[in-house]
């Protein structure tokens, strides 16, 4: 039987080839509503604040047949999440029922009792506790020979690249400053400026030179200082 019923049960304008859904027209071309919505149906998705999208952006998941809410009603993903959560829920409900008839069963995760431990003859370790004098035992010291600081490996990786990459910077903002002063003369007004990112690569050079230290003495060493050619000559500055 012949009807002018089609996408989702809408009625098709045949002369202007679109969708009267109730509240507002709908074109398939467009994928979109000739007009707002008056409303916004979920202030919490942000697809809601779309007014002119059609079933939140999501035609595969939800219809809409009102032209102002999405129709969850059929929603199949929903419906796979509330199967899926109803069976988890006989599962867990079952195994307990189990270990309920076998008297509570063999879970592994319980902690013995006193009374079990003593049937197996098994001794808990005792701790050492610091003494009342706040000096810790003997075997919570540690050598500070045997200190190690974390990743020292690549630790001392970056710095071998801030250097080489300092050193680089620095040599194309003099290279820059030579080539721009040869070319105009006038050029020497923006000498501040290469200088200025020559002595940013100089401090990046010195930073990863403070790095590979750190590394190669083991995290013994002070830690690396991000300016130190600024702390060179301002020492207390941002200390």
């Amino acid at each position: 039987m012949l009807t002018d019923k089609l996408f989702t049960g809408q009625r098709k304008m045949a002369d202007l080839d679109i969708y009267h859904y109730g509240a507002r027209f709908y074109n398939p071309k467009l994928g979109r509503f000739l007009s707002p919505d008056t409303i916004v149906p979920e202030y919490i998705n942000p697809q809601g604040w779309n007014r002119y999208s059609y079933a939140l952006n999501n035609p595969l998941r939800y219809t809409d047949p009102t032209g102002h809410w999405v129709n969850e009603t059929n929603d199949p993903i929903k419906e796979q999440r509330e199967n899926a959560r109803r069976n988890n829920g006989e599962r867990e409900r079952n195994r307990r029922d189990r270990n309920r008839i076998n008297g509570g069963g063999n879970n592994n995760s319980q902690t013995p009792t006193p009374s079990q431990l003593a049937a197996l003859d098994v001794t808990l370790p005792t701790p050492t506790l610091p003494s009342s004098t706040g000096t810790p035992p003997t075997s919570f010291t540690q050598n500070p020979s045997e200190q190690t600081c974390v990743d020292c490996g690549i630790e001392a990786i970056e710095g071998i690249f801030h250097v080489a990459e300092g050193l680089a910077f620095t040599a194309a903002s003099l290279y820059a400053l030579g080539a721009v002063l040869a070319v105009v003369p006038e050029g020497l007004i923006a000498a501040p400026i290469f200088l200025t990112t020559a002595l940013v690569g100089i401090n990046f050079a010195m930073f990863g030179a403070q790095e590979i230290q750190y590394a190669v003495t083991n995290g013994t060493s002070a830690e690396p200082d991000p300016i130190p050619l600024v702390h060179l000559v301002f020492p207390d500055f941002m200390k």
